[in-house]
């Protein structure tokens, strides 16, 4: 009877704790707990918890992202919290904003770098789509490369699983 009118609930030897049923459970398609927009989990009192990809994450991160600062993800000391943070920021933008260093430049684009604390550094390449938009200009784009990748031609190589020596296209589209 408790299984069809409540939720979870913990008997113990002279107490038994019982919640009301969820009125949400979000997951993403690997059937992690996940919601773009809102909690989770949430329960009909108003008490909800926050999921991205499986991360548990505070509401601000989820409902109002465009609120977070370059300070609050340096300070966030839990890797997986900070990723996300960074995601939601904004990879590119987050790169602009916390002063990373353009460490490379050839014709293949120009490689950042940031520095995060104890963590691996955030390397991402910054490369010219070839095809003109619609309007003619050209539009940039930045695709994260291993931390250990040391030059422009490396990173796009990278993303097609090549080497710098064996990535060597004859004409780009």
């Amino acid at each position: 009877m408790i299984a069809k009118n409540a939720g979870w609930f913990l008997p113990h030897e002279k107490i038994c704790w019982v919640s009301e049923r969820h009125t949400r459970v979000s997951k993403d398609i690997d059937g992690r707990l996940h919601n773009e927009t809102g909690p989770s989990i949430a329960y009909p009192d108003g008490w909800s918890l926050y999921y991205w990809h499986g991360v548990s994450v505070t509401q601000q991160i989820v409902e109002a992202p465009e609120t977070i600062t370059v300070e609050q993800i340096e300070k966030e000391a839990n890797a997986e919290v900070r990723r996300v943070m960074i995601e939601r920021y904004g990879q590119a933008r987050y790169l602009s904003d916390s002063g990373a260093v353009a460490i490379h430049q050839d014709d293949w684009g120009t490689l950042y770098k940031k520095e995060i604390t104890n963590d691996e550094p955030l390397v991402m390449v910054k490369v010219v789509n070839s095809t003109a938009e619609p309007d003619g200009h050209f539009k940039d784009y930045f695709i994260r490369v291993p931390p250990d990748t040391t030059t422009a031609h490396a990173a796009v190589a990278w993303t097609f699983d090549l080497t710098e020596q064996t990535y060597a296209p004859a004409m780009m589209t």
